[in-house]
């Protein structure tokens, strides 16, 4: 089964540098895009890429949080298709494969599923997770879509439709997209995964932000010979007064 991985990127260098390590160590066929939002570190980041022997595609102007996630999403089901892989996986840049045995489970799920997330956490290791994500029925940072079965013009129209014609206050988020896409698009074709939404404190399978501590992503990193800096704080945080949430999309 081979396996195409877009990582959306955002001013979080070494994140990307590790990401990118992880997934060669562990899907060593594989290619890998980095989508990355504008800002002042993507020259870095596409630096990174080339670097790694990746492949690098960069916003005109910031996207926003929402808007960001949303293009690492298209960028997903184009690169997939470009590459004739058979699985398209699409990672946040702070969801991090920890393990071999994750690719084993994503190819069991892929040999009977169309489309996967991860489902409602119940478990919270560290100490920056929101309330918010409590809320969610699925997750966002690890969306897989089976080759085929969804083209990223139409991905884009459902989007529009939803921020143009639902009448509730979470409309426009990410989680909300895939969500519906597990409910109606993929229905009865699709898996929210419990090995990618819940991990194992003492050997986890992922390193996801509110789950894992910057140390955990710092061991890993020094296993592959990166030190760097890995700050697990919301976004509102670490970008300040230019946060943007709410989406632009071209």
């Amino acid at each position: 089964m081979r396996f195409a991985f877009t990582i959306g990127s955002y001013r979080l260098c070494d994140f990307i540098r590790l990401n990118i390590r992880q997934i060669q160590e562990i899907f060593p066929d594989s290619p890998i895009l980095v989508s990355d939002d504008a800002s002042p570190e993507s020259h870095i980041i596409e630096r990174i890429a080339k670097d790694c022997g990746v492949n690098y595609i960069g916003t005109k102007g910031k996207r926003g949080h929402f808007g960001g996630d949303v293009q690492a999403l298209l960028n997903c089901l184009a690169f997939g298709e470009a590459a004739k892989s058979d699985v398209y996986v699409k990672v946040s840049q702070r969801f991090v494969f920890r393990k071999p045995e994750c690719r084993a489970i994503l190819e069991d799920y892929f040999s009977k599923f169309d489309f996967a997330s991860p489902g409602q956490p119940k478990k919270i290791h560290g100490m920056t997770m929101t309330h918010g994500f409590g809320a969610f029925a699925v997750l966002s940072d690890l969306v897989v879509f089976k080759a085929g079965t969804l083209g990223p013009h139409e991905l884009m129209e459902i989007y529009r439709n939803r921020i143009n014609n639902e009448q509730v206050p979470w409309k426009d988020f990410v989680e909300s997209l895939i969500h519906a896409l597990h409910l109606y698009r993929y229905k009865d074709r699709s898996v929210m995964m419990p090995e990618f939404t819940d991990s194992s404190k003492e050997d986890p399978l992922y390193l996801r932000r509110y789950q894992s501590s910057e140390r955990e992503y710092q061991s890993l990193a020094s296993q592959r010979g990166i030190a760097g800096r890995f700050p697990l704080a919301e976004w509102a945080v670490l970008d300040g007064r230019s946060y943007v949430v709410n989406p632009t999309l071209g």
